[in-house]
């Protein structure tokens, strides 16, 4: 036996193999890691676990997602639960922002449809806000689809009244103030972001709403309502391919961090893995050298630290080969 004493004059005894033994990990397990540990998924507190294997992520970009939509609907809930955070802060700006829009509009509604300014007071202070800030508080209980829903509810109620106001309006310039509905196609792709087939179906519903009103306007003036369709197609068409490559850009980006939290993820359960091979030996399981001089240094700095002594006792087994030989490798490696 060899002592190392510190100046205290308790003494610490332990035998070699239970220093490794109670030290730190637990020798690694000789069977084959399931499919899980193989492919981790990145996960965030307090979310589901939408459980995507490995590879899958590369897979999908490199198929592409044209229709703006993952093939596995665990990947798509993920990528929609991840985002949830910043889509509910991004609408809930768009909702601030649209009430100043909507007060904005009341001042071109006195000049441009006066004689409709009273239903334009009722419907976009008393109809319109309050529905918009009810849609806002409540976002955060809502799915994602329940939240792009309220988006086309919000849209088609504000482009109504405007066509409202403009349809019932005697004024000579109603018709020209028809134009108004683009701010609507160019605020959801801007502002909101909306997702594209969301987008899509709300500017089919608002030409077509563009439409009908051109039709029954008051003594329209045909070469101005042609610019003004003109305008309302081709703002739409460059707000949807603008919303189009937004969203997949948006999702292109979520599966490249993904994939990239998984290799990280995998990587360090391999080194886990190997720092515990490292530390025991693979036939008996038993802690090797390497992870008995890291113990014994902890144990050493802790008793310099306590003012405790050190003491390790070594033992040995003279002529391990013959004993091997005699009773065999099973009973000289237990």
């Amino acid at each position: 036996m060899g002592n190392v004493c510190a100046p205290t004059p308790h003494w610490r005894c332990c035998c070699m193999t239970e220093l490794a033994a109670s030290s730190l990990p637990t020798p690694p397990p000789s069977s084959v890691p399931d499919t899980d540990e193989q492919g981790v998924m990145a996960r965030h507190a307090g979310q589901p676990d939408h459980h995507v294997p490995l590879g899958d992520f590369e897979a999908v970009l490199q198929q592409g997602f044209l229709r703006l939509r993952f093939p596995d609907a665990a990947m798509e809930a993920s990528f929609q639960d991840d985002t949830e955070a910043a889509r509910v802060r991004l609408m809930r700006t768009g909702a601030l922002l649209g009430l100043l829009l909507s007060g904005g509009l009341l001042c071109t509604d006195w000049i441009m449809v006066p004689d409709r300014f009273e239903a334009a007071l009722l419907t976009r202070v008393l109809l319109f806000a309050p529905i918009l800030c009810l849609c806002a508080v409540f976002l955060h209980r809502m799915p994602a689809a329940g939240r792009e829903w309220t988006s086309l509810l919000n849209s088609v109620l504000s482009a109504g009244i405007h066509v409202y106001l403009c349809v019932s309006s005697t004024d000579e310039l109603a018709g020209p103030y028809l134009v108004t509905l683009s701010m609507i196609v160019l605020f959801n792709g801007g502002v909101t972001r909306m997702r594209f087939w969301r987008a899509l179906q709300i500017d089919l519903i608002i030409l077509a709403l563009f439409a009908g009103a051109a039709l029954m306007i008051h003594n329209p003036n045909v070469p101005v309502m042609v610019g003004q369709a003109l305008i309302m197609v081709s703002t739409t068409l460059f707000t949807l391919y603008n919303s189009y490559g937004l969203e997949h850009e948006e999702r292109a980006n979520w599966l490249m961090l993904q994939h990239e939290h998984q290799l990280l993820e995998r990587l360090e359960h391999g080194n886990k893995r190997l720092d515990q091979i490292t530390r025991f030996d693979p036939l008996t399981e038993i802690s090797n050298r390497r992870h008995f001089d890291e113990f014994l240094t902890q144990v050493w700095m802790r008793g310099a630290r306590d003012g405790t002594s050190v003491a390790v006792l070594m033992m040995d087994i003279d002529h391990f080969k013959f004993y091997n030989d005699h009773y065999g490798h099973p009973a000289g490696d237990a």
